[in-house]
């Protein structure tokens, strides 16, 4: 199995709390993945969210690099990064990555994280994703160690 990690220690989120998540996913053998956060529109009154214009241009980036990773299939676990616009934004994604012949699931629980339940570990463990062999979490923001 190959996890990959969206770097949290980014734009306006950063803190030592973020910086040391990523540096023990590292070290734990993900594999990071960086962003051009500072690209994504927000919304004004909540900065934790995109736009619907921010999304489409994360989601936009985020296909691409999974594309350059030269893989087949992808379980995505995520907190509201995906989920706060639901299904429509995770059907964006997965058509991308289908045009792509990348099969993709993706689980997007708001307020969830490698800690925050139900937390990553927990979804990744379920029966109906075994046949996936790489996974991608996308959070760690909601998560207070």
């Amino acid at each position: 199995m190959n996890y990959y990690f969206l770097k949290t220690n980014v734009h306006i989120w950063k803190n030592k709390f973020l910086e040391d998540l990523d540096l023990i996913l590292e070290q734990n053998g993900y594999i990071k993945i960086e962003l051009n956060w500072e690209n994504f529109e927000l919304i004004e009154e909540d900065k934790n969210h995109f736009t619907l214009k921010g999304f489409i241009e994360f989601g936009n980036e985020l296909v691409n690099k999974i594309i350059d990773l030269k893989i087949d299939n992808i379980l995505i676990i995520s907190d509201s990064t995906i989920g706060f616009y639901e299904n429509k934004i995770n059907r964006f994604i997965k058509y991308k990555l289908l045009k792509e012949n990348i099969k993709c699931e993706i689980n997007a629980i708001n307020g969830t994280g490698f800690k925050a339940e139900p937390n990553f570990y927990s979804r990744v463990k379920m029966n109906e994703y075994k046949n996936y062999n790489n996974v991608l979490f996308i959070g760690g923001w909601n998560d207070n160690f």
